[in-house]
């Protein structure tokens, strides 16, 4: 019986990208296939999708499908999603029936009052807020080739080794609650904060350096962590380490550093990714000429055979915010 429910459900539930599940070694993993493939209750699946909402506000989603036992053609869907920049997982529930999505966001565990709702096919509709001036806005949604990361929570430690004072980041898988990964830090490391910092849907980590005063301003550097999905650790990576202050944009796939040199020189880096590596592409110097004036510089780069050359420069006078 549930043999044919499940070739049924086969037949009439479909997108135009679906993923099957393949478990290698523990670690959750997606391979190509043709269809949409529901599961019964006895053998629930979870699929791990990316998206955006609005054209913008990309998103990465995982769901747990599961075969309804009074309908053959529905398939019950419970899980949740995350903004690529943000680090809260948003709860979901619904279903996926006759090629219409109806899948409703709530508010932590609370499934009796939702935020907003997925409507519409399964790989796009529109997302529609609760609230009269709340606008809709269109979504899509799309398989994603990826090894599931879990969750874990992390602590920073102190602690005196051979009377000198250490400091560690301890990494926590939430699920089975074992030390995952031990990082060892610098003794002035502060506050630690995930996100991702190479688009590529994984939370990275960074850890403050502690806020260092260089000729009078104030910077803040940081250790740059990035999540390697293959080994499901966090590695250390140089070129992020360069970077002051970054703010990561996903959907330019850009970062951006402020770096105060003083209180009358102060300039803008923005780096581009691409292929796996971040190139410095816009640098703006500014400098206060006096308390009305301000000369900036804009100058442009691009990476040639690994070299950054300088492609353009402009100067303009603007006039001080103060």
């Amino acid at each position: 019986m549930i043999k044919h429910r499940i070739t049924t459900a086969f037949r009439h539930l479909y997108i135009y990208v679906c993923y099957a599940l393949a478990i290698s070694g523990g670690i959750i993993v997606f391979a190509a296939a043709q269809t949409f493939a529901p599961a019964s209750d006895l053998d629930a699946v979870t699929y791990y999708y990316k998206g955006t909402i609005g054209d913008k506000a990309a998103f990465v989603m995982r769901l747990t499908h599961r075969q309804s036992p009074t309908n053959p053609d529905k398939v019950m869907l419970t899980g949740d999603y995350r903004y690529t920049d943000k680090a809260d997982w948003i709860s979901v529930a619904g279903s996926y029936e006759a090629g219409e999505l109806n899948l409703g966001e709530y508010e932590g565990s609370d499934t009796t009052h939702f935020k907003a709702k997925f409507k519409g096919e399964f790989n796009a509709g529109n997302w529609l807020p609760i609230g009269k001036k709340k606008k809709a806005l269109p979504y899509t949604i799309e398989a994603f080739t990826a090894v599931v990361q879990p969750d874990y929570n992390y602590s920073i430690v102190q602690f005196q080794k051979k009377g000198l004072p250490r400091k560690q980041l301890i990494i926590k898988d939430i699920s089975t609650t074992k030390t995952v990964q031990i990082l060892d830090l610098d003794i002035n490391s502060g506050q630690a904060e995930r996100l991702d910092m190479n688009f590529d849907g994984y939370l990275d980590m960074r850890v403050a350096m502690g806020d260092t005063v260089i000729s009078g301003a104030l910077n803040t550097f940081y250790h740059h962590y990035l999540y390697n999905p293959k080994t499901q650790k966090l590695v250390k990576d140089k070129a992020l380490n360069s970077m002051k202050n970054a703010t990561f944009d996903p959907q330019t796939a850009t970062a951006t550093t402020n770096w105060i040199a003083n209180d009358s020189n102060y300039d803008t880096d923005t780096y581009q990714y691409e292929n796996g590596a971040y190139s410095l592409t816009q640098r703006v110097e500014r400098n206060n000429i006096d308390a009305k004036n301000i000369k900036e510089v804009t100058i442009l780069y691009k990476t040639v055979k690994n070299k950054l050359k300088e492609v353009g420069r402009k100067t303009v006078l603007v006039k001080s915010q103060l």
